[in-house]
């Protein structure tokens, strides 16, 4: 498991005890994921209403 956080908490976050990267997700960071590793299965709660440019959110779900 990996999680994305486009900034840095304190405590809590979707990936709490995982590796997480500080970033924002798109095709970049899916770029560099994909050619690492596949993913089984992408989650994201509550997220689609905060991205500051939803086609290269989505653009970065396909490649991943």
């Amino acid at each position: 498991m990996l999680g994305i956080e486009p900034r840095q908490r304190r405590q809590g976050g979707a990936a709490e005890g995982h590796p997480t990267l500080v970033e924002f997700f798109g095709r970049d960071t899916a770029s560099s994921l994909a050619d690492e590793s596949s993913a089984d299965l992408l989650l994201g709660n509550n997220v689609l209403a905060h991205v500051p440019d939803l086609n290269d959110f989505v653009a970065g779900m396909k490649i991943c």
